[in-house]
């Protein structure tokens, strides 16, 4: 980028990709966080991307289990 120019993608993004696995846990995905120093990574299965998973999603993880578990106590029909 020249003082010039609009930023790019490329101008910001980090290289090179960090990716993970569907199925590694919560704890394992807070570890690649901190250790690559990257805050969201392609979630990748078969090759294929099937997502992609942030620290913020991470942090919002205790908030959508208690929605979920008043879901299925019926509480939003009280």
């Amino acid at each position: 980028m020249n003082r010039f120019s609009e930023p790019l993608a490329q101008d910001a993004m980090s290289a090179p990709v960090w990716s993970t696995l569907p199925d590694l846990s919560v704890d394992q995905l807070e570890q690649e966080f901190v250790c690559r120093g990257i805050s969201a990574m392609p979630v990748v299965e078969h090759r294929q991307i099937v997502g992609i998973i942030s620290r913020s999603d991470l942090m919002l993880l205790p908030v959508l289990w208690a929605a979920i578990e008043c879901c299925s106590n019926s509480c939003w029909n009280s």
